[in-house]
C-alpha cells in the first residue's frame, strides 16, 4: 500500500504458492492464472490476462531475475500483490528473498516454469506476440547503450552498493565468517568475489559477471525465440544534446526496411489495427517465356526490359525438366519442359522472363519474390538484381549461360514458393509495364531434374498478423534533420515477415544545462485537501496522492533536465521523465500519483513524472535539494509549515508559491513565499496575479495612459510620497492623495524577554497579486546617500492578512546589529 496507495486491507497478498494467502483470498490469483492458461496466441485471451497484471512491472521482475540467475525462485520466494478494491486492479510481483544469485556467470533461468508462480505466467503470456514484443522491446532499452543491464550500467549499480562497505564487512566476518566453514571468511574473500564479479580476477564460476553477462542472457532469450532475429536499428548518436537542424542517421545490419517516428508514437501498431490489403502483381500461373540458353551471346542483356524475347517458347507454368513420375511434372508447363536439352556432360541454365503491369508503384508498401526452384537463381525487375540464392559470384555480377548453383536445394524444398522480401527495391517498380526476369541454376551436370519458376506479390501496408505500419511511421531514406527543442526518435526495423525490437532516444536542440540561474521550484504542494467521495472511490484516499512540485524555467533558453536529481525533499531522476527539456517561461510537475494528479487537476498538464523510491513531501517541512547533472546545487532550502512561511498551505489545501519567481528569488527566505490564492494552487499555471498594465489601464484614461509623466511607472499624479509603481505594490489609489500613505512603517515594540527591550519592526504594505509580477527589494543607508540590500540586517517573520488582498509584511532588525542609525525604504522595478 506504501508504494501503490491505497489501505493494506485492500488487497489480496500471495506469498510463494497458490495456496499461501498473506491477505484477502487467493480467488483473484487463480483468476488470472487460469485466464492465463488459455491459448495465448488468441489477442483476445491475452487482453483478458492484460486487464489483470500489470504487465510492464511484470516484464521488469522477469528480466531482473533472469539477469542475476536466481536459482532459488520461483518455486517458492515470490510475492504478488492485487488491489481489489480500484476498479483497474493488477497484480505485481515482487521480489523476495533473492540471495542465490551472480553465482554463475553462465547460469540460465529461462528453462524455469513453475505451476501457479511468475515463472508459469511469463512462459504462458511469451506465446502472445504482443507480449514476446513488448517484452523484446524492454530487453532493447535495458540491455543496450547505457541501459540499466548494460555492463557498465549493472558495474556501476553495484559498486554503488559495494563500495560503502569494503571495510565495514570485516565486523560482518567477525560475527558470521565461520559460519559456513571452519577458517572465516574475510574482507579479503569478500574482495576477491567482488573483483571476480567485475572481472578483476579469476577462479570463480562468476568471473566476468558484469562485464558478460548481459550478452549471456541476450542469446538465452534469442535461443528462445523470445527476441527478434531482426536486429534493432541503431541511430548515430544515441540521444541527448545535439546542435540545430542535427542530421540523424540510423542503421540496420538486418536486410529490412527501418521504419521511424518523431512524435513518439510506435512506428508499428498491433496487429488488430494492421491495416494489409494483399497485391498479386505476378500470379504463380501466368504467361512466361523461358530458355535454355546454348551460349554467352545474351548473357548481359537477356534480363532487361527491353530485350525482345518473342521467339522463346511461351507457358503458364515452371521451367525445367524431369523424370516421367518426377514431382515437379505436374509443376512444368509442357511448353517450357527442356528436357530433350538436358545434358550428362554439361551444367544448363535457363533463362525465364514475365511481363506484368503495374498502375501506381507508389502505393506499396512491401515487395516480396518467390521462387521454385532447384537449385539456385538470380532473380531482376525491369534489368536490375533483386535477390539471388546459391548462386556463384557477389551480387550484381551477371552469371553464365552455364553457370552453376553453389550448393542442392532439396527436392521437397525446391517444389513449394519459398518467399524472399525484396521490398528495398520497390522503387524499381514503374507505372505500365514491367519485366520480372530470373535465371534458373543446376548444381551439376547430368542432373536428374531442374526447375524454376517465380511469382511476385505487394502489399499496401505492412505487417498483417504480425503487427501493421503506423499512420505517423515514414521509411528511412535519408538523414532526420532535428529542428524541434525536443525530439523523441522511435524506430524499428521490418524485415520478411517480422518486427524488430524498437529503439528509442530523445534527442536536445539547442538547450541549456539546467543551473540555479534558469531553474526555480515555483511550487510545492505538500499538505492538499483530503480526497473528495469521487477520489476516494477511484481508489485515492490518502490526501498525499495529490501532492505536486512545481519548476519554472526563468531562463532565456529552453533547459535541458538531463542528469538532473532531486537528492533532498523527494527521490526523482529528471533522465527517468516524460520529458527533458523545459521551455523558455514554461512550467512542468512532479506529481506523488499521476492518475489522483489527473483526477483532481484534468489532462493535459506538463507532468515530468512521478516522484521515485516511495517518496512523498513532509506535512512538517522538509528540506529539498535539486542538484544539476554535476551534483552542483540548483535549489536548496527548507520549507516549514509554521511561521514565518505561510500556515494555509499546511492543511487547508492551499499550495506554497514563490513570488515573482522570475526575479529568481532566494527560495531559503520564507517572505518570498506565500499560500497560494486558490485551492490546489493552480498547478502548471502562473496562478492569479495582476499586472502593472491592467492595473494603469482600470485607473488612467486613455489620454492619461499617453502621458508617460502621469501614468508611468514613475509618475506621481496625486503629489503624495508615492510614485505609480509603489501605489501599484501598495495596493492604494494614485490619484488621491493621502499624506499616511506610504509603502513601509517602522514602529518600535518591545520584546517579551525580561530586559523588556526594544526593537524597531519594518512594515510594508504590498497588494498580494501586484508583488508577483514586480521586482522590489529593501534597502538600507546610514546616510541616507548609499544604499545596500538590507537582507543581511533584517529577518522577515510573519505576514498580517488585511482586507482587499493587502498584506503586512513584518521584518525585524537582527539581534547582532549594533545600535547605529539606519535608514529603510523599497526599491521597486518592473
Amino acid at each position: 500500500a506504501q508504494y501503490l496507495g491505497g489501505d493494506n486491507d485492500d488487497y489480496d497478498a500471495m506469498k510463494h504458492r497458490t495456496s499461501t494467502v498473506v491477505n484477502g483470498s487467493n480467488q483473484n490469483y487463480l483468476n488470472m492464472l487460469s485466464l492465463s492458461r488459455k491459448d495465448m496466441t488468441d489477442q483476445s485471451n491475452y487482453e483478458e490476462v492484460a486487464k489483470l497484471i500489470h504487465i510492464d512491472n511484470f516484464i521488469a521482475y522477469m528480466l531482473a531475475n533472469y539477469y542475476v540467475g536466481n536459482t532459488d525462485w520461483a518455486h517458492q520466494n515470490w510475492y504478488a500483490t492485487y488491489n481489489r478494491v480500484k476498479t483497474d486492479g493488477k497484480w505485481y510481483y515482487h521480489s523476495w528473498d533473492p540471495e542465490h544469485c551472480l553465482e554463475s556467470t553462465n547460469h540460465d533461468s529461462t528453462g524455469r516454469d513453475d505451476s501457479g508462480g511468475p515463472t508459469e505466467v511469463f512462459h504462458n503470456l511469451i506465446a502472445n506476440p504482443e507480449f514476446r514484443l513488448r517484452f523484446a522491446d524492454t530487453v532493447r532499452k535495458h540491455f543496450f547503450n547505457g541501459g540499466v543491464l548494460t555492463p557498465e550500467e549493472t558495474a556501476k549499480t553495484y559498486l554503488k552498493l559495494a563500495d560503502p562497505i569494503e571495510y565495514v564487512v570485516r565486523i560482518e566476518s567477525a560475527r558470521w565468517g565461520d559460519n559456513a566453514r571452519r577458517t572465516p571468511y574475510t574482507r579479503l574473500d569478500w574482495v576477491k568475489t567482488r573483483d571476480q564479479l567485475l572481472g578483476k580476477a579469476s577462479g570463480s564460476s562468476y568471473d566476468n559477471y558484469f562485464p558478460r553477462r548481459t550478452e549471456i542472457v541476450l542469446n538465452q532469450f534469442i535461443r528462445r525465440k523470445w527476441y527478434p532475429s531482426t536486429d534493432a536499428p541503431d541511430f548515430s548518436q544515441h540521444g541527448g544534446q545535439v546542435s540545430s537542424n542535427y542530421q540523424l542517421t540510423i542503421d540496420s545490419n538486418s536486410n529490412g526496411t527501418i521504419y521511424y517516428t518523431v512524435d513518439g508514437s510506435d512506428p508499428r501498431v498491433p496487429a488488430s489495427a494492421a491495416v494489409v490489403t494483399d497485391h498479386v502483381l505476378v500470379p504463380e500461373v501466368t504467361s512466361k517465356r523461358a530458355l535454355m540458353p546454348t551460349d554467352n551471346s545474351n548473357q548481359n542483356s537477356w534480363f532487361l526490359s527491353n530485350f525482345d524475347d518473342s521467339s522463346w517458347p511461351s507457358g503458364t507454368k515452371g521451367s525445367g525438366y524431369d523424370s516421367a513420375n518426377g514431382r515437379y511434372q505436374s509443376i512444368i508447363d509442357s511448353s517450357l519442359n527442356f528436357g530433350d536439352q538436358a545434358s550428362s556432360s554439361k551444367v544448363e541454365t535457363i533463362y525465364m522472363r514475365i511481363k506484368f503491369d503495374v498502375s501506381d508503384p507508389s502505393i506499396y508498401d512491401t515487395l516480396s519474390l518467390k521462387v521454385r526452384y532447384d537449385d539456385g537463381f538470380v532473380a531482376y525487375i525491369n534489368g536490375t538484381e533483386v535477390a539471388r540464392d546459391r548462386a556463384g559470384g557477389s551480387p550484381g555480377t551477371h552469371l553464365a549461360f552455364d553457370a552453376q548453383a553453389s550448393s542442392s536445394h532439396t527436392d521437397s524444398q525446391a517444389e513449394n514458393f519459398k518467399s524472399f522480401l525484396i521490398s528495398q527495391h520497390i522503387d524499381l517498380l514503374k507505372e505500365g509495364p514491367n519485366v520480372l526476369a530470373i535465371q534458373g541454376l543446376n548444381v551439376s551436370a547430368g542432373s536428374s531434374d531442374f526447375l524454376i519458376d517465380a511469382a511476385l506479390d505487394a502489399t499496401e501496408g505492412i505487417g498483417g498478423g504480425n503487427g501493421g505500419l503506423a499512420e505517423t511511421a515514414k521509411a528511412y531514406e535519408q538523414p532526420i534533420v532535428l529542428t524541434e527543442p525536443e525530439t523523441m526518435i522511435r524506430a524499428r526495423v521490418f524485415s520478411g515477415n517480422e518486427w524488430s525490437a524498437l529503439n528509442e532516444a530523445t534527442f536536445l536542440t539547442d538547450t541549456v544545462p539546467a543551473s540555479s540561474e534558469n531553474l526555480v521550484i515555483s511550487k510545492v504542494h505538500y499538505r492538499p485537501a483530503p480526497a473528495t467521495e469521487e477520489e476516494i472511490q477511484a481508489g485515492h484516499k490518502n490526501r498525499n496522492d495529490f501532492e505536486y512540485i512545481e519548476l519554472m524555467n526563468i531562463g532565456e533558453k529552453n533547459i535541458n533536465l538531463s542528469g538532473v536529481v532531486f537528492d533532498k525533499g523527494v527521490d526523482f531522476k529528471f533522465d527517468n521523465g516524460n520529458s527533458k527539456i523545459i521551455e523558455i517561461g514554461q512550467r512542468a510537475l512532479l506529481v506523488e500519483n499521476s492518475e489522483a494528479f489527473i483526477l483532481r487537476y484534468g489532462d493535459g498538464l506538463p507532468l515530468l513524472g512521478e516522484f521515485e523510491s516511495n517518496s512523498n513531501l513532509s506535512n512538517g517541512g522538509e528540506r529539498m535539494l535539486l542538484l544539476d547533472s554535476q551534483g552542483s546545487v540548483i535549489r536548496d532550502f527548507e520549507y516549514d509549515d509554521d511561521s514565518p512561511w505561510p500556515e494555509s498551505a499546511d492543511g487547508d489545501g492551499y499550495a506554497l508559491i514563490l513570488r515573482n519567481p522570475q526575479s529568481n528569488p532566494d527560495h531559503k527566505l520564507p517572505e518570498n513565499w506565500e499560500a497560494s490564492s486558490s485551492i490546489g494552487g493552480d498547478p502548471g499555471e502562473a496562478g492569479s496575479s495582476l499586472r502593472f498594465e491592467d492595473w494603469q489601464v482600470t485607473n488612467f484614461s486613455k489620454s492619461e495612459l499617453n502621458n508617460s509623466s502621469v501614468s508611468g511607472p514613475t509618475g506621481n499624479p496625486d503629489n503624495d510620497t508615492l510614485t505609480n509603481l509603489e501605489e501599484f505594490l501598495s495596493g492604494s489609489d494614485p490619484k488621491l492623495f493621502n499624506s499616511s500613505d506610504t509603502l513601509l512603517n517602522i514602529q518600535i515594540e518591545e520584546s517579551n524577554n525580561a530586559e523588556r527591550q526594544q526593537t524597531a519592526i519594518i512594515k510594508i504594505r504590498m497588494n498580494s497579486d501586484a508583488r508577483r509580477s514586480i521586482n522590489w527589494k529593501i534597502l538600507m543607508s546610514e546616510d541616507g546617500a548609499n544604499w545596500s540590500d538590507a537582507s543581511s540586517k533584517i529577518e522577515y517573520f510573519k505576514t498580517d492578512e488585511l482586507e482587499n488582498q493587502i498584506l503586512i509584511l513584518n521584518y525585524r532588525i537582527k539581534e547582532n546589529v549594533p545600535n547605529e542609525r539606519l535608514l529603510f525604504k523599497v526599491e521597486t522595478s518592473l
